[in-house]
């Protein structure tokens, strides 16, 4: 699980920014509340408040001050533990908060309580959550490191796993999770340590399609360690996927990699290990925000 120990960087850009290229950023510390400045995920739900796992508690946010959970050990309506891997919120508005102990939290804003539930790992290896994501059927699914994919129904509390199995052909390419997405077709896509999955959730029979890097062929993936698969915001057919080594686009339609050639003003150490994007459309301007392992990159789609 690779960390961002840094502090959290706002990115607040207009259409006059764009043109003038500057960007203006707002940094936050524990000296202005945070609980912690090892932060590992951030969601913005949908009424604006911004959540943040750190390595010392859940921190949420509305623009100006912080409210912070923590464990309480007197109270079981409180988080499970306070090392925050993942955050999702689900069609009804829940948080669902994956943890390094393994341990799968509901958090009700009706109520500001928490609700536990504990992946059991097959073997004595914690189960760490790495990701989470509800697909349009209303279940989650749990990415974790080292320990595969959880499937967990939230009406039923029932869960289903997979496991990387080398004697298996048609299972997961490896147990290492960084990112789960569900397209506009459906399909589940898992970035792992070890290539690109795809998964049909309506013919399970059919398993597990596996995409891996190939230096005699550009129509595949820059790299097989996949931090991240992001959904394109302006073509819904369209994927991003963040390699340690490069970045390319999916286009689900036509079944072609893109890898983009995006060079560094100033080459910076682990510069091409993309860990996710963003895009944003201003005025015809599709830009695409991309974080690094070396830095922040700003790239103008319509002169790609």
């Amino acid at each position: 699980m690779i960390k961002i120990n840094l502090v959290i960087l706002f990115i607040l850009v207009t259409y006059q920014v764009i043109l003038a290229q500057r960007v203006l950023f707002k940094s936050f510390s524990e000296e202005n509340g945070l609980s912690g400045s090892n932060i590992n995920c951030v969601l913005q739900d949908r009424k604006g408040f911004v959540w943040i796992g750190t390595d010392n508690g859940l921190n949420r946010f509305d623009g100006n001050d912080f409210k912070i959970f923590k464990q309480q050990f007197n109270d079981e309506n409180t988080l499970s533990d306070n090392t925050i891997w993942a955050l999702c919120e689900d069609d009804k508005g829940n948080i669902w908060i994956g943890t390094k102990q393994g341990v799968l939290n509901k958090y009700s804003p009706a109520t500001e309580k928490f609700l536990h539930f504990k992946l059991e790992s097959t073997n004595s290896i914690e189960v760490s959550i790495t990701t989470i994501t509800q697909d349009k059927n209303g279940k989650l699914w749990i990415g974790t490191y080292s320990q595969g994919i959880f499937l967990f129904d939230p009406v039923t509390g029932k869960i289903k796993k997979w496991n990387f199995n080398p004697n298996s052909v048609n299972g997961i390419g490896n147990n290492y999770i960084t990112s789960i997405l569900q397209d506009v077709d459906g399909f589940i896509w898992i970035s792992t340590y070890n290539g690109l999955n795809r998964f049909d959730p309506q013919n399970p029979d059919k398993g597990v399609t596996k995409y891996y890097s190939s230096s005699d062929n550009s129509n595949t993936i820059n790299n097989n360690l996949v931090w991240r698969v992001n959904q394109s915001q302006t073509d819904k057919n369209l994927i991003w996927i963040c390699t340690a080594n490069g970045l390319c686009s999916y286009n689900i339609k036509t079944g072609i990699f893109n890898r983009l050639n995006i060079v560094a003003e100033v080459p910076l150490q682990f510069s091409n290990s993309f860990a996710c994007v963003v895009e944003q459309n201003v005025f015809g301007h599709n830009i695409l925000w991309a974080a690094t392992y070396g830095g922040l990159f700003k790239i103008d789609l319509n002169t790609k």
